[in-house]
């Protein structure tokens, strides 16, 4: 005839490794194994302040528990003559909540060149975070408004981000929240180098030279414009970032206006990537321009002139145009 069973060693985590044993141990539950004992047919488990469960097996989940909060567990062996006394407990904390909702700050000003100024809902038991971007080391003990920014947040790249929680002195570390996936802006351009040809009274000229290299994306373009006050619109079209524009219908004593802008695609990012909450990235044209500091003015000369050659070059100084199409 089987004896009362004697009392067991205390429970531990689930698992056959440290990894399996780290994922036993959520913020809202803990997944509980224990020793066999000699001559035991069941056991019970106890969660101080919380409840019994009687008969459970290996690897029996005790769930709806507070994030960051320490719990003493203990397990009791049963057989048909009796009970064992309760173990001694197993002290262990849940893990501070998983942070939500990783995001940028705003639409307006939260994506640049080199930065993202990143924000997400605060998670219970959280003393602070540590952040994650793409397979480089994470960020350590961070707020949940963030600036990520520095030599390595490189103009028109993709960034894959994710953020935990942390509590050194008690719970350690949530699990990683889900991806967030966003791109910075593009570089913004050097202005082109332009040159601008009055022939004599038959037209006018308007040359520029390649003059930036840009990191991804797709290749630039130039657009040129003429600007609206002169009835005079070169359809904007997309060229070549060298190249030139021929207007011969400029008569003598008309001026003409133009505009050159500088255009960088965005970092192509296909819609598995980004996902549904963040479609708004699709159709955005990102872009940066650049553009003459004024508009040109162009007034040929007669062709009849003789103090003067019949090609006149004007060389303009440019300067960068901020420009921003995101909404």
């Amino acid at each position: 005839m089987p004896d009362v069973p004697t009392k067991p060693a205390p429970p531990f985590l689930y698992g056959s490794d440290d990894v399996e044993k780290e994922k036993s141990r959520g913020s809202d539950y803990l997944r509980m194994a224990w020793g066999t004992v000699s001559d035991a047919d069941s056991y019970d488990l106890r969660v101080e302040a919380v409840g019994v469960w009687s008969d459970v097996s290996q690897g029996f989940k005790v769930v709806a528990l507070q994030p960051n909060t320490r719990y003493k567990v203990k397990l009791k062996a049963v057989n048909a003559e009796g009970e064992s006394p309760w173990s001694d407990s197993l002290e262990i904390h849940t893990r501070p909540a998983t942070p939500e909702n990783l995001r940028l700050k705003d639409q307006a000003d939260s994506r640049g060149q080199n930065y993202l100024k990143l924000v997400w809902d605060l998670a219970q038991g959280a003393v602070t975070y540590d952040l994650k971007v793409n397979d480089t080391p994470e960020i350590v003990g961070i707020t949940p408004t963030f600036e990520l920014r520095g030599p390595d947040i490189k103009p028109n790249e993709k960034y894959t981000l994710k953020v935990r929680s942390r509590d050194d002195q008690n719970g350690g570390v949530s699990f990683w929240s889900s991806f967030f996936v966003t791109v910075t802006r593009p570089p913004r351009p050097k202005a082109p180098k332009v040159d601008i040809d009055a022939l004599g009274g038959a037209g006018v000229v308007v040359s520029w030279n390649e003059s930036t290299q840009f990191h991804g994306g797709n290749k630039a373009f130039i657009k040129l414009h003429g600007l609206p006050d002169t009835g005079n619109d070169p359809s904007g079209a997309d060229r070549p970032l060298s190249g030139s524009f021929d207007d011969y219908t400029c008569a003598y004593g008309v001026i003409r206006r133009y505009h050159l802008q500088v255009v960088v695609p965005r970092y192509a990012v296909p819609d598995d990537i980004l996902g549904a909450e963040n479609k708004s990235f699709q159709g955005d044209i990102a872009v940066a321009n650049s553009g003459l500091t004024r508009p040109v003015d162009v007034k040929p000369k007669p062709q009849d002139a003789t103090s003067e050659t019949s090609r006149l070059a004007a060389r303009y100084g440019y300067e960068l145009w901020p420009y921003n199409l995101f909404k």
